[in-house]
C-alpha cells in the first residue's frame, strides 16, 4: 500500500500546494481519484490487459536492461524518483491488498448511503477503507469554500454533504475500532473575516480560525481556546499553525526536530518552532 494518498487528489489549485518541494517526486501523494464516480477505478492500479506472472517478469527485465544507463546517472532526482514509482506501481498492480482497499464498489449500499452518494463522502469512506488496509496518511481534499460573495448559497449546498461525511467517518471508525489509533483532522488554510462583506461573503481572515480533530486519543467534547464575542482575536489559549503541525508529525512517529537535507545537502529542520497540543490529551 502507498504510505500516503490523496483523494481525489491534492488540495493545489496552485502548484505548490500538497507538494513535496525539495523532497522531491518520491514523496508526492498517491492521486486516488473520484470514488464518485460510476465504475470507480484507480488508475493504472490494474494491468491494462491480463498479464500472467512469466510475462510480467519478462516485462520487467526488458525495461530494467532499457533504463540500465539511466541508473549511471548519479545523483538525479527525477531519475531516482522514476525507478521508485516503477518500482511501487508495480508492486501495487500485484497486490492484491492494494486492489482490495481501492475497490469501493464492495461496499454495501446503506455504507455509501450513509456516507453520502456525493464526491466528499466516498472519500471519506475511501479513505476508511485505506487506513484499515494500512496506509499512514490520507488526505480527503474538499474544496470550494471561498465564499467571497453570496455565502449562504454556497454553505447551503457544502454543509450538508460535510456534516453527512465526516459524521459518518467518525462514527465508522469508532464501530469498527480505528478511531482510538487514527488522528482525524479536519482543517483549512484560514479563517473568515468575521464581518460580512458587501457582495454578502466572506474573506480571508488569519488571526482566528477553527480546527476539529478526533480519534488518536484526543479528549472528546473538549474546546480548547476561545476568541473575542466577533469571532475576530484570540482571547485565550492560542494555539500556532506550528503546533499543529508538531502534533500531527508527533502522532505519525515523525520527530518534528528532525534534520532533512536537500538536494544540495543543506540540513533543514522540520519544524523551526511549535509544540505539542497536549490540551488535547489530557
Amino acid at each position: 500500500m502507498p504510505p500516503y494518498v490523496a483523494v481525489p487528489r491534492n488540495p493545489s489549485f496552485t502548484w505548490e500546494l500538497g507538494k513535496s518541494a525539495f523532497l522531491g517526486g518520491r514523496y508526492e501523494s498517491f492521486k486516488a481519484g473520484d470514488p464518485n464516480e460510476q465504475n470507480y477505478r484507480v488508475r493504472d492500479i490494474s494491468p491494462g490487459e491480463p498479464l500472467t506472472d512469466a510475462r510480467t517478469s519478462r516485462r520487467a527485465a526488458l525495461l530494467k536492461s532499457v533504463d540500465g544507463l539511466a541508473t549511471r546517472v548519479q545523483g538525479n532526482d527525477q531519475i531516482a524518483t522514476y525507478d521508485e514509482f516503477h518500482q511501487r506501481a508495480a508492486e501495487m498492480i500485484l497486490s492484491s491488498t492494494a486492489r482490495q482497499a481501492f475497490a469501493i464498489e464492495k461496499e454495501e449500499d446503506k455504507v455509501r448511503e450513509r456516507y453520502g452518494r456525493n464526491t466528499f463522502g466516498q472519500s471519506c469512506l475511501l479513505a476508511r477503507r485505506l487506513i484499515e488496509s494500512g496506509v499512514r496518511l490520507v488526505t480527503v481534499n474538499f474544496g470550494g469554500w471561498d465564499h467571497h460573495a453570496k455565502i449562504w448559497e454556497g454553505l447551503e449546498k457544502k454543509l450538508p454533504e460535510f456534516d453527512r461525511g465526516f459524521s459518518a467517518l467518525i462514527e465508522d471508525t469508532t464501530s469498527r475500532g480505528l478511531l482510538s489509533e487514527t488522528l482525524i483532522l479536519c482543517m483549512g488554510e484560514f479563517g473568515r473575516t468575521p464581518k460580512i462583506n458587501k457582495d454578502a461573503g466572506r474573506d480571508h481572515w488569519a488571526p482566528a480560525a477553527s480546527l476539529l480533530f478526533a480519534g488518536g486519543g484526543v479528549k472528546v467534547g473538549r474546546v480548547i481556546g476561545s476568541t473575542d464575542k466577533h469571532g475576530a482575536y484570540v482571547t485565550n489559549r492560542p494555539i500556532a499553525p506550528a503546533d499543529v503541525a508538531f502534533t500531527v508529525l508527533s502522532h505519525l512517529g515523525i520527530d518534528p526536530h528532525r534534520q532533512i537535507h536537500t538536494p544540495d545537502g543543506r540540513p533543514v529542520e522540520i519544524l523551526e518552532s511549535g509544540e505539542l497540543i497536549r490540551d488535547l490529551f489530557a
